[in-house]
C-alpha cells in the first residue's frame, strides 16, 4: 500500500475519515507513505508485511485486531 493502487485505496479510506492499517513488504517506503498521510490528517498505521509468509500474515492480523478492535 506504499504506492500505486494500494496507496490510492488508503487515501480513499482516509478521505472517508476511516482508521486505516496499511501494509507493504517495503518497510522504508511504507513508513514514508504513512508519515505523509499522517501529515495530511489521516489516522493510519503502517505494518510491514510479506504476504508470502503465513506467520507474518497471522501476526499482522492480530496486531491490527489489537489496535483497532474487531
Amino acid at each position: 500500500a506504499a504506492r500505486g493502487i494500494g496507496l490510492g485505496c488508503v487515501q480513499a479510506l482516509c478521505e472517508r475519515n476511516m482508521k486505516v492499517a496499511m501494509t507493504d513488504i517495503d518497510a522504508k517506503e511504507g513508513q514514508r507513505a504513512c508519515a505523509v498521510l499522517r501529515k495530511e490528517g489521516c489516522d493510519v498505521r503502517f505494518l510491514p508485511l510479506d504476504v508470502t509468509s503465513w506467520i507474518q500474515v497471522q501476526t499482522v492480523v492480530m496486531e491490527i485486531h489489537d489496535q483497532f478492535g474487531s
